[in-house]
Formats: structure tokens, sequence, C-alpha cells
């Protein structure tokens, strides 16, 4: 009985080793948009890639070392070759980002990948008039203990809020 029960030990263990740990990265998708994230695909296994807004185009230069299906907000990737890199342009939100697809036919994992979209913070009703007095830009508190990647943007005669990269600015009411 021992022998039994040491060859089923030794049976689960070499099944557990090939099946290998579940990966989970997430980036940001204001990185993205500068510089391609690395998408592992391992042959066997499904890679899922899951977008905060909804997937509008999913694009690659060697669609042929790979099968791709878009389901909402949801990129399923398989590789059909055992090795290879590419690319892969996605458009989600009105915002297009880049994805590197390299295949590892050496890991025997499955990955999970997670595009976050930055949160917008909303102002309260009462500190909206406070923001801008006399000339000078006042920081409301919720806006002191929000995300540090936003600025204060004066444009002409109006301010906004916005993220520090160029072109992206929300103004104030």
């Amino acid at each position: 009985m021992r022998r039994w029960t040491s060859f089923v030990a030794v049976l689960l263990t070499a099944a557990l080793a090939q099946l290998g740990p579940y990966v989970e990265k997430t980036y940001d998708v204001r990185d993205l948009m500068v510089r391609p994230g690395i998408v592992v695909l391992t042959p066997g296994f499904l890679t899922i890639v899951d977008v905060d807004e909804s997937v509008e185009q999913a694009v690659s230069a060697r669609s042929d070392l790979f099968e791709m299906r878009v389901f909402g907000n949801s990129i399923y990737l398989r590789p059909t070759k055992r090795a290879g890199t590419t690319d892969l342009v996605v458009t989600a939100g009105g915002r297009v980002f880049m994805l590197r697809l390299v295949i590892d036919d050496k890991n025997f994992t499955t990955y999970r990948y997670r595009i976050r979209y930055p949160r917008q913070t909303e102002l309260p009703q009462g500190e909206l008039s406070s923001v801008v007095t006399q000339g000078e830009a006042k920081l409301p508190s919720a806006v002191k203990e929000a995300t540090s990647k936003l600025a204060l943007i004066h444009r002409g005669h109006e301010y906004a809020w916005g993220p520090l990269e160029e072109g992206y600015w929300f103004p104030l009411l």
C-alpha cells in the first residue's frame, strides 16, 4: 500500500511540475502607449489579456504565429508555432497601445495580463468654486490626495486637470 501511495504522490508532483505556476501581470495603459509590454505565450495554453475598456481592434504583423479571439474586453491568444516574436497593436477605449508577443515553449504556465486605465477623480461639488481664486490656483483636498500623475494645466484663460502626458486634459466645470 505504501508503494502505491508513493507512486501516486510522485505522479501528482510530476503533473503539477509540468503545469507550473499561474502568472498574472498588470500594465498601465499609459506605459504601453510609449513602450510595448511583454506578453508570453506558451504552446498548449491560452494567454488572456483583459483590458479595462472594450477592445475595438487588435492587429499583428505575424498572425501566423498565433490564433486570436476578441470577446468584449478580453483577448485570448494561443500560439500556433513553438517559437517566435511579434507585435500586437490594440485599440481599446479610444487609445492605441502596443504589446510584444513572445512564444516560450520552455515554460508550462498559464499567463493572464491586465491592462488598466487610469481612473478619473471627481471633485466634490462644494470645492469646484474654490479651485481658482484671484488668479491663483488652489488644489482642493480631494485632488491633493488623488493620483500624483495629474497636473493643473493653464490653457489660455482656462484651468484644467489632466495627466502629465501631452494631449490629454479635462476642463474644470
